[in-house]
């Protein structure tokens, strides 16, 4: 199995500690002061190790956008909801699934992908997986634009005032996420 099946099936991604001082360190690190940190964090969090598997990159959209996809990724895509997956992340002990759900092309551009993700998470929720929702972090201007055409203002430029990429995916440009636009639309 290579990486790519590896993250497309979604089997175990990674493995967290639900202890409060494991996830936030600094939660533990002031003394000084009587807080009660652990009270405020869901119970299921105390309780239950989070054994984490995602599969945010793999959507048809974004995979044909960027290029170079193999062809079965599409297939590998499908079977990600499928009954089989469901019992391989139960199997696997998964307790937290971290599903595609924006990438930043645009609630229409991405409709038939989030009726998926409603779908996949539905089924995890069935099988007593919790489930986390990927919200991308730049924005697919090309489609996101036709959407939102003031969202222009949202986007970071360079010293020069250029546009930021993400790498090298030029259709993928980084934005100010305290912008006000950007927070209300999120």
């Amino acid at each position: 199995m290579n990486r790519r099946e590896f993250l497309g099936t979604s089997i175990a991604a990674g493995i967290y500690s639900a202890r409060s001082e494991m996830i936030s360190p600094l939660l533990s690190e002031d003394r000084s002061a009587p807080q009660d940190h652990a009270a405020a964090m869901p119970d299921w969090l105390h309780k239950t190790p989070i054994i984490m598997a995602g599969c945010w990159d793999d959507f048809p959209l974004y995979q044909k956008r960027r290029g170079g996809t193999s062809t079965w990724l599409g297939d590998l895509y499908r079977q990600q909801s499928s009954n089989a997956t469901m019992k391989a992340l139960k199997e696997a002990g998964i307790t937290l699934g971290i599903i595609h759900f924006f990438k930043g092309f645009g609630l229409e551009a991405e409709r038939e992908h989030i009726e998926d993700a409603q779908v996949l998470s539905r089924k995890l929720k069935d099988n007593g997986i919790r489930v986390g929702l990927y919200v991308g972090g730049t924005i697919a201007y090309e489609t996101f634009l036709l959407e939102k055409p003031d969202a222009e203002t949202w986007f970071v430029p360079d010293y020069l005032g250029k546009p930021v990429y993400y790498g090298e995916h030029t259709f993928r440009r980084l934005v100010y996420f305290m912008h006000p636009g950007y927070r209300e639309y999120t």
